[in-house]
């Protein structure tokens, strides 16, 4: 959409007629049937309802004019000078946030010439710079941190209405965003997404991946509805409800069974780890979440570990353990992941140890959560709290 369809918009639902209105906007009264059109099919849902009394709007066209009025106040400033789409905003404050029209052009995955071109054409429309240019990239005037600042504004009306327009439309059609860590989504999401898209089939489910310093970001952007990710310290913003804890187990090759005296079964205490002084081990990168809770549980054991191997890979510090390279620590939800556990043998850590992670459900405080994005979390925290662990 954007602002001239939603002046547009605006008229005809006031004057609950089109000819009315066209006569209002000097225009014609098939190009305000087809902004119509064309808005009803970008939302996929009808915005006015034919009566003999006139146009009505539909509870999706009441949720719409609320939001084109509160955009045409948010920009009435300027919006007599260039009529904004939803695209330009975008592009606009990605070129902000990275600082130079290349980095931009690349995260928005179009031509850097087309989007110099369309900057070029905006900045001609409201007679002022936005940026200045120079060698290290771009960045913004006086004149443009003020429009900058009145199109996130606009940006975040824009996210605030899908949200409504997907309650409204009562799960017929909406899109969910999710973040979570690459792995937990490959232990987890199996298990919940195709029994959500049999009984949800118009709900598109995004997924973005990272690590969980990377998805509080992505959440505190609003880039995320909400994350499913490991217990970590967060800033006040965000809030954590934990649905399920897992355990860490020691694991070993089978070939060096006879070397640690652990019998089958046995929960390994910090004095039976101490017996891992000079074994080598096998270790995920520093950065990592489970190298982060392996290291905690070493420090509690009193044990400085021989580190023989380093890896981002969960999967190769295992199959490196199986190949009697060293020994490791990992969650029980990661044990036959990717593969089986041929070669390998492991023991429980004790609860003394703090040898577990908490799995959690990250959202903002205070944020609502749109209605596909609502139920979508219930559905998985119900099924997660039914099968987990």
């Amino acid at each position: 959409m954007n602002e001239r369809q939603l002046r547009y918009f605006c008229t005809i639902a006031r004057e609950e007629n089109i000819q009315k209105a066209a006569a209002v906007l000097h225009k014609d009264s098939s190009t305000l049937t087809r902004t119509v059109k064309n808005m009803e099919e970008e939302i996929d849902a009808p915005l006015f309802k034919r009566t003999r009394e006139g146009l009505v709007l539909t509870a999706e066209g009441e949720t719409t004019i609320r939001f084109a009025r509160k955009v045409l106040e948010t920009t009435k400033e300027c919006h007599s000078l260039h009529s904004w789409t939803e695209q330009e905003i975008r592009y606009l404050l990605e070129v902000n946030e990275q600082g130079r029209i290349s980095a931009a052009a690349e995260k928005l995955f179009v031509a850097q010439p087309s989007l110099s071109q369309k900057l070029w054409q905006i900045e001609k429309d409201l007679g002022n710079p936005l940026f200045e240019r120079n060698r290290r990239g771009v960045r913004s005037t006086e004149y443009g941190k003020h429009i900058i600042e009145t199109l996130k504004q606009v940006e975040e009306l824009y996210r605030q209405y899908r949200k409504e327009l997907e309650e409204c439309m009562e799960m017929k059609k909406g899109t969910v965003t999710v973040g979570i860590p690459m792995n937990l989504g490959t232990c987890l999401l199996p298990a919940i997404l195709p029994a959500f898209a049999r009984q949800y089939p118009k709900v598109k489910v995004n997924i973005r991946e990272g690590n969980s310093s990377e998805l509080e970001k992505l959440l505190l952007e609003k880039k995320v509805d909400f994350c499913i990710m490991h217990e970590h310290d967060t800033g006040d913003m965000v809030q954590l409800k934990s649905f399920s804890e897992d355990p860490f187990y020691l694991v070993i090759p089978r070939m060096m069974k006879n070397r640690l005296p652990f019998k089958e079964a046995q929960q390994l205490s910090a004095e039976n780890l101490k017996k891992l002084q000079d074994v080598p081990f096998v270790m995920v990168a520093k950065r990592q979440k489970l190298r982060q809770v392996t290291d905690q549980i070493l420090e509690n054991a009193g044990i400085i570990p021989e580190i023989c191997c380093t890896t981002r890979n969960m999967e190769t510090a295992k199959r490196l353990v199986a190949a009697g390279m060293g020994v490791t620590i990992l969650p029980q939800s990661y044990l036959t992941l990717y593969s089986g556990t041929e070669n390998l043998e492991w023991f429980l850590l004790d609860k003394s140890l703090n040898a577990s992670w908490k799995l959690v459900m990250a959202n903002l405080k205070g944020e609502k959560l749109s209605g596909c994005s609502r139920r979508f979390y219930d559905f998985a925290m119900e099924s997660f709290q039914k099968s987990l662990i």
